[in-house]
């Protein structure tokens, strides 16, 4: 991607010109949302831990490569935010950075219309890629994590304490086991292809982890949909990769 090239090129000739600059467009995920806690009878709260998101590594493993280059890290992450409602925000939170590359990762909350609302997501996920590509960015189409497909014995165990927390997270784990997640991945996966634009399928890892015998519930922070830290980190290797194979 012409991005690396950009990093590798100021790594050589730190005057060549300004830093490359990478925004992260997503949710709860990308905003560096970990655990999940009770706040009320019917709120729940976040652990935020910006230091532990995966585009936080993905800066880590870039200044290992290129030390002489710095690179700009635009988290443009809100949680609970879906694709369609990031379309309103995207020039003020994205593309008003003037990004070399666009980092796009929707679907987590957008499940939350069933099936029926997947062609509204795709349609927004195609409308952020064309805008990105026409301000002169690149983009890289990244599929999330997967949701917990059973209810973790922790959060078994805590449901007298946390009621709320559990039914949310017994809703995710029926989407999950529905297919729903699974039929929005494949729309932004088409997307990346209408577009022409790199995918980074960390959905199809995730997957392949649960079929080799890993408890995915366990993997994540929240029990529900929240990666833990250091599964943060699978994305960021996967996205370097992405960059560099592209």
């Amino acid at each position: 991607m012409k991005v690396i090239r950009k990093i590798a090129e100021k790594n050589r000739d730190v005057f060549c010109g300004r830093p490359a600059c990478i925004a992260f467009f997503g949710d709860s995920v990308t905003q560096g949302c970990f655990e999940l806690y009770q706040t009320s009878e019917a709120t729940l709260q976040t652990v935020f831990d910006q230091s532990s998101a995966y585009h936080e590594y993905l800066k880590k493993r870039l200044s290992e490569i290129f030390p002489a280059s710095p690179v700009v890290i635009v988290n443009a992450g809100i949680s609970g935010d879906n694709a369609t409602q990031a379309l309103g925000r995207l020039d003020r939170d994205v593309l008003s950075f003037k990004p070399d590359l666009v980092v796009l990762c929707f679907g987590l909350n957008d499940c939350a219309s069933g099936l029926q609302g997947i062609s509204t997501y795709k349609n927004s996920m195609t409308r952020i890629v064309r805008s990105a590509i026409e301000s002169g960015a690149e983009v890289i189409v990244m599929t999330p994590s997967a949701y917990a497909d059973h209810v973790s014995i922790h959060v078994k165990n805590e449901s007298q304490k946390y009621p709320f927390v559990s039914r949310c997270i017994e809703g995710i784990v029926e989407l999950e086991n529905q297919g729903v997640l699974d039929a929005y991945v494949e729309a932004a996966r088409e997307v990346a292809k209408e577009t022409g634009v790199p995918l980074c399928d960390v959905y199809a890892r995730w997957k392949r982890l649960k079929e080799q015998g890993a408890d995915v519930a366990e993997l994540l922070a929240n029990k529900a949909n929240h990666p833990t830290r250091e599964m943060n980190r699978l994305f960021a290797d996967m996205l370097l990769l992405t960059m560099i194979d592209n």
